[in-house]
C-alpha cells in the first residue's frame, strides 16, 4: 500500500475533516441517539468510515477496512514527529467526538497503559468462555440470516466485554466505551496493540464465520 508523507497525511485528514463537516448533521443525530451504545458507535462508524475511505482510496489504500488501518497507522506514527499532523488529527476528532457524541475532555493513555487494555482486551476475547459464547451466536444464525444482523449481533456481544475491561482503566460508562476508543486510537502506530488487535478481532469473527 501507500507510503504517504508527512504533508499528505495533513492534506487528507483536513480533507476528511471538511468532508466530516459536511454531514455534520447526520452525526449530530447520534448525540440525541437513545439506543444502547453499541449501536451508537455502530452508526457513527457508518458515517465516518465510507467519507474516509472516499479520501484514503485515491491515495493508494485499498477501499476496505485493512486499507483504513493502515493509513490511520501512519496517520498515528506521523502524528509523533509532525506537529501539523498531531494538530489535523486532533481537531478531526475534536470534532467528531463533540457532534456525535457531546464529549469534550478526552483523557489519554500512555503507550504502556494502551498496551496493557489492548492485550487484557485480547486475552479476554480469545477465552475459551467467550469463545464459546461466539459458537453458541454462529449456531443461532441461519441462512436467512443477513451479514449485517449477524455483525451485529456479534458486536452485542464484544461491546459489553470491551466496556468491563475499559472501566478498569477509568473509563466509566457509556461515554468512556467512547473515550477508551479515542484514546486507543493515538496508538495504532505501536505494532504489539497492531498484533494483539489483529489476534482477538480475527479469531472471534473467524469463529463467528466472518471472515472470508
Amino acid at each position: 500500500m501507500a507510503k504517504l508523507t508527512h504533508d499528505q497525511i495533513t492534506q487528507a485528514l483536513k480533507d476528511i475533516h471538511k468532508s466530516v463537516q459536511e454531514h455534520k448533521e447526520a452525526l449530530a443525530e447520534i448525540r440525541i441517539d437513545q439506543r444502547v451504545i453499541h449501536e451508537r458507535w455502530q452508526a457513527f462508524m457508518g458515517v465516518f468510515l465510507p467519507l474516509q475511505l472516499e479520501v484514503v482510496g485515491p491515495l493508494g489504500f485499498s477501499k476496505d477496512q485493512p486499507g483504513l488501518f493502515e493509513f490511520n497507522r501512519q496517520v498515528s506514527r506521523a502524528a509523533l514527529d509532525s506537529k501539523e499532523v498531531a494538530q489535523a488529527k486532533k481537531e478531526l476528532w475534536d470534532f467528531l467526538m463533540k457532534v456525535s457524541f457531546g464529549i469534550t475532555e478526552f483523557p489519554s493513555l500512555e503507550l504502556d497503559e494502551a498496551r496493557s487494555l489492548m492485550m487484557d482486551i485480547t486475552d479476554a476475547l480469545i477465552s475459551e468462555l467467550f469463545l464459546a459464547k461466539v459458537d453458541e451466536l454462529r449456531e443461532s444464525f441461519t441462512h436467512d440470516t443477513s451479514l449485517q444482523e449477524r455483525q451485529k449481533k456479534l458486536t452485542q456481544l464484544i461491546v459489553p466485554l470491551q466496556a468491563l475491561i475499559m472501566r478498569r482503566y477509568g473509563f466509566e460508562g457509556d461515554l468512556g466505551y467512547i473515550r477508551a476508543q479515542r484514546a486507543l486510537s493515538d496508538h495504532t502506530h505501536d505494532p504489539l496493540i497492531k498484533e494483539q488487535m489483529e489476534l482477538g478481532y480475527h479469531l472471534v469473527f473467524e469463529r463467528a464465520g466472518l471472515t472470508h
